[in-house]
């Protein structure tokens, strides 16, 4: 090989490296990317992160066999939905996961869910579904008390209602 050769061959594998989707930090270390699931709090002014235990499971009991009509209001959406089929409403009580979620006060919920058993109100979940922030927060008296994340079946869920009520 040429002195030319090696010289197009050395700058050909530097750009390949720099190409591969390594970042390199002050220290010249070169990282992985980071994985969507592990990206970055949203933006926001406030990256503060807030801890609220999970729902209790007797209390999920509790909805699971009481719960006869769910109320979805969306706050930004030009209708709302609600559900009094038992399979449906099971359905969506299964789109709640038992793992608690990282809560970024920099969220903003964009509906709530009311969940009633024979006109009383035994609940009510603040719908959280934009980029970082999917998870249901629970009132208890008016103020937030627990949270969990949101299944993916869940996640299918609202993306499909979303785009029903777009249309």
């Amino acid at each position: 090989m040429t002195h030319y050769s090696i010289k197009a061959l050395a700058v050909l594998i530097i750009l390949l490296v720099s190409a591969c989707g390594g970042n390199t930090n002050d220290a010249g270390a070169t990282t992985a990317e980071t994985p969507a699931s592990e990206t970055p709090a949203p933006a926001g002014e406030n990256q503060q992160t807030l801890t609220y235990p999970s729902l209790p499971i007797a209390k999920m009991q509790e909805l699971y066999d009481s719960v006869d009509y769910i109320d979805f209001v969306f706050y930004y959406a030009n209708f709302s939905m609600n559900q009094a089929n038992d399979s449906s409403i099971k359905a969506t009580l299964a789109h709640v996961s038992n793992e608690v979620p990282t809560v970024y006060s920099s969220c903003q919920p964009i509906g709530s869910l009311f969940f009633q058993s024979q006109g009383k109100e035994l609940m009510q979940a603040e719908l959280y579904f934009s980029d970082k922030c999917v998870y249901y927060i629970w009132l208890v008296n008016g103020q937030r008390t627990y949270a969990n994340k949101m299944t993916p079946a869940g996640f299918q869920f609202y993306q499909q209602v979303f785009s029903q009520g777009a249309q």
